[in-house]
């Protein structure tokens, strides 16, 4: 790669990173190209010379955000800490997707309409995604953790049901201190979903986990 592909590179990664920021924070209607130039330095020309259009430009922002949470997600699953942290991790506690980016942005990655960017997403990083979470599973059934008739179908619904749930009752899981009892309460009504019966009191609560 020679020094001018180079710089196009990283001048095309400092846009994508100045929109997301901007995406995050106040949305994409509001969020318009020339403010999107100022923010990261560079002319309007040069994003629609990269991107094409507006539109262009949340695809690859969406792509990008995709990608990151993808990484984060396989890292957390494959850590070498102890089984049931990291899945009070990818439950509650650091579940910051909804606090972190706007509806606006997160709907454009959930519910895609560029048929291009729905096909990369259905066919590259839903299904590692799937991979990363269906080898963690298989963990704890090794381990003895979770119940070996469950389908991991059947596991990642329910646990996007308790996900679901923190991300609408933030107020719950931002204060760990002040709602301990019920957060406690919560994980234990999941681990028994998966875990089938009280085999480890020891995971039954998150006081040690967060």
């Amino acid at each position: 790669m020679n020094g001018f592909e180079k710089r196009r590179q990283v001048l095309r990664a400092r846009i994508i990173q100045k929109s997301l920021e901007l995406f995050s924070v106040q949305g994409i209607k509001l969020t318009t190209v020339a403010g999107i130039a100022r923010h990261a330095g560079v002319s309007p020309v040069s994003i629609y010379n990269y991107f094409g259009s507006k539109e262009g430009l949340v695809n690859a922002v969406a792509r990008y955000v995709a990608g990151i949470k993808l990484e984060e997600a396989s890292e957390l699953l494959s850590a070498s800490r102890p089984y049931f942290e990291r899945l009070a991790d990818l439950v509650f506690i650091k579940n910051k997707n909804i606090g972190s980016y706007h509806p606006e942005l997160l709907l454009a990655i959930s519910a895609p309409q560029d048929p291009e960017l729905k096909t990369h997403l259905e066919t590259v990083v839903y299904p590692q995604a799937m991979k990363a979470f269906a080898d963690f599973l298989e963990e704890g059934r090794r381990l003895g953790y979770i119940r070996p008739e469950l389908s991991i179908n059947s596991i990642q619904l329910f646990t996007d049901m308790f996900k679901y749930l923190a991300a609408t009752n933030p107020h719950i899981f931002d204060d760990f201190r002040a709602n301990k009892n019920l957060i406690n309460e919560i994980w234990r009504l999941y681990l028994y979903g998966i875990m089938g019966q009280e085999t480890h009191p020891e995971l039954l609560s998150l006081d040690n986990q967060v």
